[in-house]
């Protein structure tokens, strides 16, 4: 397997202080509230425990835990009636360990996930991300792993307020994976 091949794991409630750490790492901790390791375990513990229709990973490449992600058939999340996709996308929330940002890793970890998300969801037509619009990095790694922009809309934020995000989507071929 070459050094920069993705490959995922379901995570456990042992890997919630790696997931905490990625979020809190300089380049993603604009973008997350800060949880304590109690509050993660209330907040991910349906996911881990299989009772959400929300699905964690770990990535791991370079013989290494690299990032975590979630995925999740967009529907299936609850709305106030607003879906930025077709409901039956892939909804994509990725996080790379902050001392990897920077190393070229972003597009293949992004691209993996799209591999990924045709494996667990077959019958999805599109995988679809929504960074925040001032989020740079994300945006141009999306943009290089295929995704185009589309709708720009305003959710709550993680801190109060609203933020404004912007769905990217890429179709998902039917033999990717």
């Amino acid at each position: 397997m070459p050094d920069d091949a993705f490959t995922f794991r379901p995570v456990t409630d042992a890997d919630l202080p790696f997931v905490l750490a990625c979020q809190t790492s300089d380049a993603a901790a604009p973008w997350f509230a800060p949880l304590t390791l109690d509050q993660a375990r209330a907040r991910f513990g349906d996911r881990l425990a299989g009772r959400s229709p929300i699905r964690m990973v770990i990535a791991h490449v370079r013989g290494r835990d690299a990032g975590y992600a979630q995925l999740y058939r967009v529907g299936d999340l609850p709305t106030d009636g607003f879906i930025p996709a077709d409901a039956r996308d892939v909804g994509l929330d990725y996080c790379l360990a902050g001392d990897l940002v920077g190393q070229g890793l972003g597009t293949p970890f992004v691209a993996s996930l799209v591999g990924l998300a045709s494996w667990l969801f077959p019958d999805a037509p599109g995988a679809v991300a929504c960074p925040d619009h001032r989020n740079r990095a994300s945006i141009a790694v999306l943009e290089r792993a295929g995704f185009t922009a589309g709708l720009w809309f305003d959710t709550p934020g993680p801190a109060g307020g609203s933020i404004t995000e912007i769905a990217y989507r890429r179709a998902i071929p039917a033999a990717e994976y």
